[in-house]
């Protein structure tokens, strides 16, 4: 049976009208009428009065506010009937639900955790932006704590309006329509703010001008909150990962971060907490005006429709400040002693990025694969440590066209997607051979040699270190430029050799160690075997 808003939504789309913005503006035309008739009309008697002047009373009381109806008055009497029954919040929620392009409705456990913070928080005054996101669940929140004020923001009109409507009866609750990345005008400092920023946006120079370290919504957002927090006060902000360990801008956001305010936590959240808008990694991040000596790492694991917190560790501020970036993966890992021996060594370190040229393949469709003298490397071509050349796809392009991404002999390779890090050294061919968009090459500058650095690489710090770099969960996928700010360890070239040549004799070793055991064992099975027959 077919629900009031998928009745209400039918209506509209015989008439054209089927964008989730307009689905939205509708019914809250509809509200906003409904709010209307009922402030100013209430008695039974005006029934008629009202009804026969509908269209008139809707277009006073909405298209100054949210522009011209698109239809008559029979369609608006018909949508009226409908939508005045239907919860607005339900209505959003299912109207944005699995959008793929760009409005994100947070999962109801995120907003159920924000219960959880603010009950551990003792707030008395809590912020949330960009509300709607927190749409499902977020009339509970607040009927929670009813002697907390909430300000909820919304940079887009009609959300703004739409949660107005929501929390209408709601006395400490209130809207206001202003973006998170703007400097925020509010009259007070408060005790507690929850944040989940658009991710990725860049803003363009002319727009921000000086007045901030990042041009990314994500840290644009951080900055602007910061300092709406009073002296005692906190904030939860959700940012992807490449906030935590990107260098430049992102690096300098993370230095003033750590010299004028506190880090008390850092967790990971859930693989796909935000599909399908987003299936990139993210972290909560909790930053507090309060000097703390401990900060509190972990993961938060959906278990029964409810985030915990699993693996907690607490850590010095004092340790936490010896690193560069925030990447909690290197504190939780089993290695994480061997790599904090790495990171506080006085061993030379230098950053990918400023010894090498790093650059992903090139992007290759089913339908380009076809004979030709172009050979493409790809996940399945790499084995053990080692390029196996046979049996790699071909394309059929001409060389000038696919130049930048040929490889050229020494030529270090990554897996950047996939499920498993592979790392490899190009050793040179007759073929013309480039790199699919599944790798990442490293092509390095000056007396670095590529078989050193893969050594590295594939060591258990060398591995901890790749997949703290992951912006995917399960499936990984790490991004060329991320993958620069890795550190690795530099050496004089005489003692990279040595380390190469050593490594490359010990495996000679090993690989004809297992091959003489296999030979062996097939010669004395196969003695067993005829003694059966004796």
């Amino acid at each position: 049976m077919i629900n009031n808003i998928e009745q209400f939504w039918n209506v509209l789309y015989q008439r054209e009208i089927s964008s989730k913005e307009e689905l939205i503006r509708e019914i809250i035309r509809v509200k906003l009428t409904e709010n209307y008739i009922l402030n100013n009309l209430l008695s039974n008697e005006d029934e008629m009065i009202w009804s026969d002047r509908l269209y008139e009373i809707m277009k006073e009381s909405t298209e100054e506010e949210i522009g011209y109806f698109p239809g008559d008055r029979d369609l608006f009497k018909e949508i009226f009937n409908i939508g005045k029954s239907i919860d607005l919040q339900e209505f959003a929620v299912k109207t944005y639900k699995n959008d793929r392009m760009g409005t994100i409705i947070a999962p109801v456990h995120l907003t159920n955790y924000m219960v959880d913070i603010i009950e551990d928080s003792e707030a008395k005054s809590v912020l949330i932006t960009d509300a709607e996101k927190s749409l499902v669940g977020l009339r509970n929140v607040v009927k929670s704590f009813k002697n907390i004020t909430f300000t909820l923001t919304s940079e887009n009109k009609l959300m703004y309006l739409l949660l107005k409507l929501i929390f209408i009866q709601s006395e400490n609750v209130s809207v206001i329509h202003q973006s998170v990345y703007k400097r925020l005008l509010l009259k007070q400092n408060l005790d507690l703010i929850l944040c989940l920023p658009t991710f990725g946006m860049k803003f363009d120079v002319e727009e921000i001008s000086n007045k901030y370290m990042t041009r990314e919504s994500e840290g644009i957002a951080v900055e602007n909150l910061l300092e709406l927090i009073d002296e005692k006060g906190m904030i939860y902000i959700i940012v992807p990962a490449r906030l935590t360990f990107s260098g430049g801008s992102f690096e300098r956001l993370r230095n003033y971060i750590t010299s004028e305010y506190s880090i008390k936590s850092i967790y990971t959240l859930p693989e796909g907490t935000f599909r399908p808008y987003t299936g990139i990694k993210t972290y909560m991040l909790g930053i507090t005006n309060k000097t703390v000596q401990q900060i509190k790492l972990g993961n938060l694991e959906l278990d029964n429709e409810e985030f915990i917190l699993t693996d907690e560790k607490e850590i010095s501020i004092n340790d936490f400040n010896k690193y560069s970036d925030w990447r909690v993966e290197l504190f939780l890992s089993e290695n994480q002693d061997e790599v904090q021996k790495f990171k506080t060594s006085k061993t030379e370190k230098v950053k990918l990025k400023d010894v090498a040229e790093i650059f992903r393949g090139k992007s290759i469709m089913k339908k380009d694969i076809q004979p030709g003298k172009i050979h493409v490397l790809n996940i399945s071509n790499i084995e053990d440590g080692q390029i196996i050349y046979d049996d790699m796809d071909t394309i059929d392009e001409e060389e000038r066209k696919i130049k930048r991404y040929e490889l050229l002999e020494k030529d270090l390779v990554i897996t950047c997607r996939g499920t498993i890090n592979k790392v490899a050294v190009y050793e040179g061919s007759n073929k013309a051979i480039i790199a699919s968009a599944n790798i990442i090459v490293i092509r390095f500058k000056g007396d670095i040699l590529s078989d050193y650095v893969k050594i590295f690489l594939e060591s258990p710090i060398g591995t901890t270190i790749i997949r703290s770099f992951q912006r995917g969960t399960t499936v990984m996928n790490i991004n060329p430029k991320d993958i620069g700010e890795m550190e690795i360890p530099i050496a004089l070239l005489d003692k990279q050799e040595q380390i190469v040549k050593q490594y490359i004799k010990e495996r000679e070793l090993y690989v004809e160690t297992i091959r003489n055991a296999e030979r062996r064992w097939i010669s004395h099975k196969t003695e067993i075997y005829e003694k059966l027959l004796k």
